[in-house]
């Protein structure tokens, strides 16, 4: 997932499997997995509630 995001950024070298392993430790850290889906759910009311906001806005 992480190594998709960085092909858009400058460097697009494969990532070696302890850099991935690195990545992931360091997110878990942040964010266990647990709790993932529960931010994803929180990220997507957000991100719903923006669009709303922002089509109300150009309707008016």
């Amino acid at each position: 997932m992480y190594q998709s995001i960085s092909q858009g950024q400058m460097s697009t070298e494969p990532w070696s499997g302890d850099l991935v392993v690195g990545v992931e430790a360091q997110r878990r850290a942040l964010l266990s997995k647990d709790e993932l889906l529960k931010r994803r759910l929180w990220r997507d009311e957000r991100v719903k509630g923006l669009l709303l906001h922002k089509s109300a806005a150009e309707s008016k």
